[in-house]
């Protein structure tokens, strides 16, 4: 017995039946040949293949037989014979005796099968017209599998009543090779139209849907007909679908938030994630399905920003990472930056370069080096994506005009932003602005040139770029973070509450948004600060000249109640002064409690205080407050007064003295390399004193980089007395000059976490009636520990040297505090 043949090698039986028929009743060649023929025809294969065997040995060059064993080895599905048997025959059309018509389809589709697709077609060549529409139907086929695409569909033949199921089902497979699907499928669905159980053209229908991306249609096709598929294959549509799905859950994303409706936006992606796990559950751990679904898993928790679960997913897989594919690793970097782990973001980018080369990689990559503090190599990786990131792109079609390339604009703007990440906030605010005007409706850039106005210290700027960008997109997230941002510089408490609230219940992944959700909320928290400054003087054997006695400690501790009614708080301060004068202690200890009102950068302070142990005239009370206010981004005054001065000199109060303050101040602020100010004050002292002060000053930024920033400044003093001299400090007429020069180092960061060094040194010459001029010195270091977004520790030594009444005094003192949120 042997194998059912299929339709086209019956055909060919038939013909060859006919045509034997024929030879026999017309021109008998030999009884051998007949006899071989009829055996065949009476269902001995075998026997009638090894006579023909015989006979074409026997007459090697006889065509009729070579064609007839050819038909016979064909029904038997010996075709590595059948192309043995004609390796040295020629194609019809250059044969001086060629092969019978009847012979040629089962020539060309023995050598198909076996491979030899190029000899196939050369046996179609010519004959293909002739012969039938299959011819032309086969012909394109073996073309196609030649790698003639465009020779094979051209060679299709036009539809008709001819061609039946089978036909149409390998002219779709010859266009699935085409790679046209959209013609494959149009010829499979014909196909089903005739034969609607057609294997192949139900295999073709499915094919051509998956490559369409109708993965859903492809996949419901498929699984109405698994005989026809293996369970791989199954696996495989059912991943393709569910990719399709997370896909069209991204751009299902991105149209809620264009219409605003973030509330839904991430149904979708979640719908795709749990499909996701259902075919993890369902698919065995060792097949490529399972593996494509692991790696899709990881993508889909990233762009769910589920964080976490993406890096602990990814480190679930098997293998060799770097064999994963590119878009799982680099969603897993994408994670581990938002994790704030960016070294090893860092290490996953790098790797993903060297096989790509695209900007938001290269930019991924930057600032993944700006959060790891490694700003020398994030200069040169911005460096080179600036400089291989073209203006334009080529034109799509030959002869058009250049594309705008929109990754440079990305690459501008990181090269602005990158100019304030390293304190030079003027050089951003200007490349911002020249992005602006070259982009006015880009309400992204519109947003990040309000930032950098923020950040300079001008909320009332920012706030009315913002409105720019309001006006355009009054809903997109970035403009109305900027809008809380904004009103949170401008003490615009309810508003700021209100959107960032908003914000963070639609966003609350977003580590913007957290930061100032985090400050919002640690507004109805209380908080604490506290500075502690222990000194130690040392001058003249005569120890009634050092101003603040031998050993000196001023400890100020303020203690805010959580914010309520929107503005106001409670706070309690105690106030601790003592000295070592004459060898005896001089305390001054008060304790305090009062209220404070803040909005609209405006913000009075009213405080009651009791001397609870001191020394003098016995318990002091008064009462102190103060106002201040900012007249718009670069002006701010500010007014103080106490009846019962904590500043009241302690020599004074050990005499029995008391005094009352009053004082004014005018800050101009430029911006944060630029400012000045001007100070005046008075203290009425009880021995008939009075106290006059005026300061003069300025700040000038001199150098600025990643992690540093110095700044030059001078200060000036003048104080006048009316009644000088007495038990306590006090010539008739005092001046300083002082150049100032600060350098704050900013020693290492992670994050939320810092430690920065201050260095300052400032000298100067003082005068006092009377006496000649001096030089005066202080230096100070300092390390300031930020521990966390709500705690912060200083501490330092400070050392000065000046000299009072003509006698210098140098003074060793260190200083202690921190201040946080509870």
């Amino acid at each position: 017995m042997f194998k059912p043949l299929p339709k086209s090698a019956l055909a060919a039986f038939g013909c060859f039946l006919c045509s034997t028929t024929w030879a026999m009743d017309s021109n008998t060649t030999t009884t051998q040949r007949e006899s071989a023929v009829m055996d065949a025809k009476a269902g001995h294969l075998s026997e009638a293949i090894n006579r023909l065997v015989q006979l074409h040995a026997q007459s090697p060059e006889d065509k009729r037989v070579i064609a007839d064993l050819m038909v016979l080895l064909r029904l038997a599905g010996r075709n590595r014979e059948i192309e043995i048997l004609t390796q040295n025959l020629v194609p019809s059309s250059q044969a001086d005796t060629p092969l019978p018509d009847y012979a040629l389809m089962t020539w060309a589709s023995a050598l198909r099968d076996v491979q030899q697709f190029g000899k196939a077609q050369q046996i179609l060549a010519v004959s293909k017209d002739r012969l039938s529409m299959k011819a032309q139907v086969l012909y394109a086929v073996v073309s196609a599998e030649a790698g003639q695409s465009e020779v094979a569909t051209a060679a299709l033949p036009v539809v008709d009543a001819q061609l039946d199921a089978s036909d149409l089902a390998q002219m779709a497979y010859v266009c699935r090779l085409a790679k046209q699907p959209s013609r494959a499928l149009a010829f499979s669905i014909q196909a089903r139209q005739k034969d609607p159980n057609q294997a192949q053209a139900i295999q073709e229908s499915v094919y051509a849907l998956s490559s369409l991306n109708a993965t859903a249609a492809a996949y419901t096709l498929a699984t109405a007909h698994p005989a026809l598929f293996s369970v791989e294959m199954i696996r495989r549509l059912r991943t393709d679908n569910t990719v399709i799905k997370l896909h069209d859950a991204m751009q299902e994303r991105t149209r809620l938030d264009d219409q605003h409706e973030f509330t839904t936006r991430n149904q979708s992606l979640d719908a795709a994630l749990t499909e996701i796990e259902t075919n993890l559950k369902d698919f065995p751990r060792d097949s490529n399905q399972y593996r494509r679904n692991e790696f899709d898993r990881v993508y889909a928790l990233r762009l769910l920003h589920r964080m976490p679960e993406a890096i602990q997913a990814y480190r679930q897989i098997d293998g060799d990472e770097t064999q994963f594919p590119p878009y799982a690793r680099r969603a897993v970097a994408d994670a581990y930056l938002a994790q704030q782990q960016p070294k090893v973001a860092v290490s996953i980018y790098s790797d993903l370069l060297k096989s790509q080369n695209d900007a938001p990689l290269y930019l991924s990559l930057y600032h993944a080096l700006i959060e790891a503090e490694d700003y020398k190599r994030a200069a040169e990786v911005l460096n080179t994506v600036n400089k291989v990131t073209p203006y334009v792109t080529a034109p799509e079609v030959v002869g058009g005009a250049p594309m705008a390339n929109w990754e440079r604009l990305d690459v501008d703007q990181a090269v602005a932003i990158d100019a304030a990440y390293r304190n030079d906030l003027a050089k951003a605010e200007r490349q911002y602005a020249d992005l602006v005007q070259r982009a006015p409706s880009n309400v992204g850039i519109i947003d990040d040139y309000a930032t950098i106005l923020r950040w300079r210290g001008w909320p009332q700027a920012a706030e009315r770029v913002t409105a720019r960008a309001v006006a355009m997109k009054p809903d997109e997230p970035l403009t109305r973070m900027n809008v809380a941002n904004n009103a949170r510089d401008l003490e615009q408490t309810v508003r700021w509450g209100e959107s960032i609230t908003l914000l963070h219940s639609q966003f609350p992944e977003n580590p913007d948004v957290q930061q100032s959700y985090v400050a919002w909320q640690n507004r109805a928290r209380p908080s604490i600060s506290s500075e502690l400054v222990v000194g130690k003087s040392t001058g003249a054997d005569n120890e009634a000249i050092n101003i603040q006695g031998s050993r000196d400690l001023d400890w100020v501790t303020r203690i805010n109640t959580p914010w309520v009614l929107q503005d106001w708080r409670g706070f309690a301060q105690l106030d601790n002064r003592w000295s070592n004068i004459n060898s005896e202690t001089v305390r001054d200890n008060r304790i305090g409690a009062g209220v404070e009102w803040g909005s609209q950068r405006r913000n009075g302070w009213l405080m009651l205080s009791q001397q609870y142990a001191g020394d003098g005239t016995g318990n002091h009370a008064g009462v102190s407050g103060g106002w201040s206010q900012w007249l718009n981004d670069h002006w701010q005054y500010a007014l103080n007064a106490s009846s019962d001065s904590a500043d009241t000199p302690l020599r004074a109060m050990a005499a029995g003295l008391s005094a009352w303050d009053a004082s004014g101040k005018v800050t101009w602020r430029q911006s944060e390399s630029r400012s000045a100010y001007l100070g005046l004050g008075v203290m009425d002292i009880s021995d008939g004193n009075q106290r006059q002060m005026v300061s003069l000053g300025g700040s000038q930024r001199l150098f600025g980089g990643d992690h540093y920033v110095t700044t030059g400044g001078i200060d000036l003093y003048n104080e006048h007395n009316s009644q000088a001299g007495g038990v306590y400090y006090n010539p008739s007429q005092l001046f300083s000059a002082a150049l100032r020069l600060q350098h704050d180092w900013v020693t290492w960061r992670d994050y939320d976490r810092s430690l920065t060094q201050n260095f300052q040194i400032a000298t100067g010459i003082s005068h006092e009636a009377g006496y000649r001029s001096a030089a005066t010195i202080d230096l100070t270091y300092q390390h300031t520990w930020q521990l966390s977004r709500e705690w912060k520790l200083h501490y330092g030594v400070l050392w000065g040297s000046h000299t009072y009444s003509g006698d210098r005094e140098g003074r060793l003192a260190a200083l202690l505090g921190f201040e946080g949120v509870f």
